[in-house]
């Protein structure tokens, strides 16, 4: 049902978007389990007589997968796929009016974000669900994952990293100030309390983290003090109290910016060349 529901947008998007000249031809790929974490996603290959055309889609889990499971058990509130559907559509349309507003180059600033492929209408948070999420495939571009985001990226990709997500927040800080965000629904979206995000499975999955980190730190004599104090944030959950002082503290800062929110390297493109 998935894949149907993919291959009609698509063919959609090639006629309304791309205009491509038909007839067309569809195959669809879905990403290898377990980079993928909260969303199904698929690369979608479209041939017609002047070529092929390759695209990446990614809509909310729906197949029984366990990331399904992960999805269904996140609060309402998250709003996960709408955000990112308004990030793309919306928040990047603001990031190139303050751009232009300093007479600076949108194409140069704004190189680190894909362009979303989507059909014209008028922004909903429905959307954001119900309808696919659609982009050029970029890895026919030479952009990569990074090769395992469990060992953690290099020195050169983490400086390539943290200059791109620096540019990230400094638009974020611009459009603050700026204050041309009218839409409600995108306001919703960027004032989110991460602390209600938290229901009982992510809480559960917290303390078992937490206590796995107790256990290594006494297992291999780290200081006691350390140890001490990971005992008092998992007891009552204090570490959700801390959080919470944070956050409310956070969004009092005089510099506000857009937060990623999921910044693992499994979410990170690379660009290589020929020589890597």
């Amino acid at each position: 049902m998935t894949e149907q529901r993919i291959e009609e947008h698509c063919r959609k998007i090639s006629k309304e978007v791309l205009q491509l000249p038909g007839p067309l031809e569809f195959h669809l790929e879905p990403l290898q389990d377990g980079l993928n974490f909260m969303s199904d996603s698929f690369f979608v290959d479209i041939k017609n007589r002047e070529g092929l055309t390759n695209l990446f889609v990614k809509v909310p889990p729906e197949n029984g997968n366990v990331r399904q499971l992960f999805f269904e058990m996140m609060p309402e509130n998250c709003c996960m796929f709408e955000r990112e559907f308004y990030f793309y559509n919306s928040l990047c349309k603001l990031f190139q009016t303050v751009i232009e507003d300093q007479n600076q180059s949108v194409e140069d600033i704004l190189n680190f974000l894909p362009i979303p492929l989507t059909l014209p209408g008028k922004m909903s948070l429905s959307r954001g669900v119900k309808e696919p999420l659609v982009f050029e495939n970029l890895s026919t571009s030479g952009f990569r994952m990074w090769k395992d985001e469990f060992i953690g990226l290099d020195m050169e990709h983490a400086r390539i990293a943290m200059q791109t997500f620096g540019k990230l927040h400094a638009l974020g800080l611009v459009l603050h100030e700026a204050k041309i965000i009218q839409d409600d629904n995108l306001l919703q979206l960027l004032n989110l309390d991460i602390t209600k995000t938290f229901g009982a499975f992510l809480l559960e999955k917290a303390d078992e983290g937490m206590e796995a980190f107790i256990k290594w730190m006494t297992e291999h004599n780290v200081d006691s003090g350390s140890i001490l104090e990971l005992e008092h944030q998992l007891k009552d959950r204090n570490y959700m109290k801390m959080m919470s002082e944070m956050f409310k503290e956070g969004k009092l800062h005089e510099l506000q910016v857009v937060l990623h929110g999921d910044a693992r390297s499994n979410n990170m493109l690379f660009k290589y060349d020929s020589r890597g």
